[in-house]
């Protein structure tokens, strides 16, 4: 994200200038204020669903479309950690606990909780999802869903410590308070044989609850986002291939695109899969985006997942790249596939 990027290359400059700190401390002391300050917003401008954070939107399609909620008529609780640019202080590190399974026929629910922590910067999400599948034939099936989100973004008290804070700054100060947020999103999803696509609307509606005044803001990031994500599965065998594209376009940031190859193996035992993701470089002269590669193993009900990903801007000198751990639970739901009906 360019958000991410630009965060740390601006972590990198401030690194190697101690000296000019030294010598210029009341000037740097106010553009790293204003650092923050614009750190912050766009920050808020970017939070999105979890696909921002993640890479494993493929092992765990909640994390971007609501839809997908109770899809598989299955229960499936999934922990994750992803730690980005690994070696770097003050990188982002997020954990995520979330669940969806069928309740029912057509009712599929799902909660989210995630934190994350960015240098002094934390983030708390709660999420609720209701999705409703429909099974139209044999080999066409639909699904609609609705997130609400409540999210709370705060500044760590450390940060009072810093040389540069001055008592009564009220930017800081506020966010050291907390800020809280309303949002929701809204997705799509369907299959026809092994063949899919789903398109979700997240941040549809963000309003600031700590100040009501504000709520007047909310519709500026209306229908603003859009994830769109397509694929499909070929069988050879005991041989499964998942080509798939996901396209991600985030209000003003660059879009996004993914083009991702799953393989799995042995009546499904191991995953090995890659990704490539391109992005609108943020700096001239570069080439934005990642790729990762990914492994999995399954044992009955449990699977672990494992990913690594290495960045195309020159940051990644500074960085080990970024690692990411799911641990998921698949318990199959026989009844809802007995009793499920067609429309």
């Amino acid at each position: 994200m360019i958000i991410t990027n630009s965060f740390s290359r601006n972590r990198t400059y401030l690194s190697n200038s101690q000296i000019f700190f030294d010598t210029h401390k009341s000037t740097m002391k106010k553009i790293i204020l204003f650092a923050i300050a614009i750190f912050n917003l766009s920050y808020l401008q970017a939070q999105l669903n979890e696909e921002a954070v993640f890479g494993h939107y493929l092992i765990n399609p909640t994390l971007i479309n609501p839809a997908k909620a109770g899809y598989s008529e299955s229960s499936q609780a999934f922990m994750n950690i992803r730690s980005s640019w690994s070696g770097f202080d003050g990188a982002p590190t997020t954990y995520a606990i979330s669940y969806n399974g069928a309740a029912g026929e057509i009712l599929g629910l799902g909660l989210n909780v995630l934190s994350e922590n960015v240098a002094s910067l934390t983030r708390f999400r709660f999420q609720g999802t209701a999705a409703f599948r429909f099974q139209i034939s044999d080999d066409l099936k639909v699904a609609s869903g609705l997130t609400m989100e409540i999210s709370q973004r705060r500044l760590s008290d450390a940060i009072l410590d810093n040389p540069f804070y001055e008592s009564g700054d009220q930017v800081i100060e506020a966010n050291i308070d907390g800020v809280r947020y309303y949002d929701s999103s809204f997705g799509l999803f369907g299959n026809y044989k092994n063949s899919y696509a789903g398109i979700s609307f997240p941040n549809m509606i963000v309003s600031k609850l700590n100040d009501i005044s504000a709520s007047s803001d909310s519709a500026s990031t209306f229908l603003k986002s859009v994830i769109g994500q397509v694929g499909h599965t070929f069988e050879f065998g005991e041989i499964k291939i998942e080509p798939s594209l996901g396209i991600f376009k985030i209000n003003d940031l660059p879009l996004r695109i993914d083009v991702n190859v799953l393989a799995k193996f042995l009546e499904e035992k191991f995953t090995a899969g890659a990704s490539f993701r391109y992005a609108d470089a943020p700096f001239e002269n570069t080439l934005g985006g990642n790729a990762s590669v990914l492994v999995g193993a399954k044992v009955t009900a449990f699977q672990l997942f494992y990913s690594y990903d290495i960045y195309f801007l020159e940051f990644q000198q500074y960085n080990s790249g970024s690692h990411e751990v799911t641990i998921a639970f698949d318990f199959k739901n026989e009844a809802n596939g007995r009793r499920r009906r067609k429309f």
